[in-house]
């Protein structure tokens, strides 16, 4: 593997705004961003569906978007059927008012063929 010529920091968190993301978000950037946010929690924790509230989301994308446009962006990724919203999967936890989010990369995939296929 190619290494830095800057020494990074431990786990120090990253968002990466690609262009087909953008491009396939419709130019919601701040989609995009989410959608790399999704893609990486679905890759690394291996759980299908991920449990964030619109703070965290705000934080994981160190506070570039507001509360306003990462609904929008929610709504976007919801329309275009890269994700589903979902309440507390356990039944015991009725009371939980936490979103969960499932991604829904069979979708992203599709989307990204289509892409390719227009070039």
């Amino acid at each position: 593997m190619k290494t830095s010529c800057i020494e990074r920091i431990p786990n120090d968190p990253m968002v990466i705004i690609r262009k087909s993301y953008v491009t396939i978000c419709q130019g919601d950037i701040c989609a995009a961003a989410l959608l790399y946010c999704f893609e990486y929690w679905h890759n690394t924790k291996n759980e299908k569906i991920q449990a964030h509230t619109k703070i965290e989301l705000k934080n994981n994308l160190f506070n570039t978007f507001g509360r306003r446009a990462i609904t929008t962006a929610i709504k976007t990724l919801k329309e275009l059927n890269f994700i589903t919203t979902h309440s507390n999967p356990n039944p015991r936890y009725k009371f939980d008012s936490t979103t969960y989010y499932q991604l829904h990369p069979e979708n992203v995939n599709q989307a990204l063929n289509m892409l390719k296929e227009a070039k």
